[in-house]
């Protein structure tokens, strides 16, 4: 009699007792294949734990350096940080002027910004005093001497001229002729300055200082507005414009 086996997946033939012989002929089989069935998951499970630990090891080995690296670097940059900020609190708290280098530019020589900040408070001291002395040259005028510069006769100039001191020109002509003030002015000088009709884009006479400052700048002054007219003072220091 033909019993169950795997090659018919222990199916019973037609007509088969059920006994001893056909009991053990399909499951003492079918036990052998369990066995061997959790053999091999015992066997996988160990493969498995032997390959987890084995990539722990790696990334221990290999992650666990980088990432003392990168903490040191950061105690690092944190320190730095801490450096800088105590760095700035110096800074916000007091600086050494003299200490600190200065380009000079303009009028001021210094070459370092406590000085240079000098240099500059005493040029505006100047420049203040310079205005005080034309408000109290200008208080002192009455108007009759004021309304006597104003009414002077003229002295029409084309062409390169010396300035006197209580003058009066009319510039009528030339070509941006210049038109150069005394050298050694006495406080309270005037002199007057008209546009006779001349002055354009083409033609700009030119008020040369003459060594002295206008308008408390060292430089001379272009006259470029048409119909120009105006009264030079000179306050002991310095030419202003009125």
């Amino acid at each position: 009699m033909t019993l169950p086996s795997a090659t018919d997946d222990y199916a019973a033939p037609n007509g088969m007792p059920l006994n001893k012989a056909a009991w053990d002929a399909a499951l003492t089989d079918v036990g052998a294949r369990l066995r061997a069935a959790e053999a091999i998951r015992a066997d996988f499970s160990a493969l498995i734990a032997s390959g987890t630990g084995e990539a722990l090891a790696v990334i221990a080995a290999n992650v666990g350096p980088t990432l003392a690296t990168l903490e040191a670097s950061i105690t690092t940059a944190q320190a730095a940080i801490t450096t800088a900020l105590g760095q700035v609190d110096t800074l916000m708290t007091g600086v050494n002027a003299a200490a600190v280098p200065f380009t000079p530019t303009g009028s001021i020589s210094s070459t370092n910004v406590q000085t240079a900040i000098a240099e500059v408070a005493s040029d505006a001291a100047a420049a203040i005093a310079a205005k005080a002395d034309a408000s109290a040259l200008a208080a002192k005028a009455d108007a009759s001497t004021v309304a006597a510069i104003r009414n002077q006769a003229f002295i029409a100039v084309a062409a390169n001229t010396s300035l006197v001191a209580g003058s009066a020109y009319r510039i009528t002509g030339g070509s941006s002729i210049a038109l150069t003030l005394p050298a050694a002015p006495v406080a309270g000088d005037t002199i007057r300055i008209v546009d006779g009709g001349v002055v354009s884009v083409g033609n700009l006479p030119v008020i040369g200082r003459n060594g002295n400052p206008i308008m408390a700048i060292a430089a001379n002054m272009t006259i470029d507005a048409p119909g120009a007219d105006f009264l030079l003072w000179w306050t002991g220091s310095d030419w202003r414009l009125f």
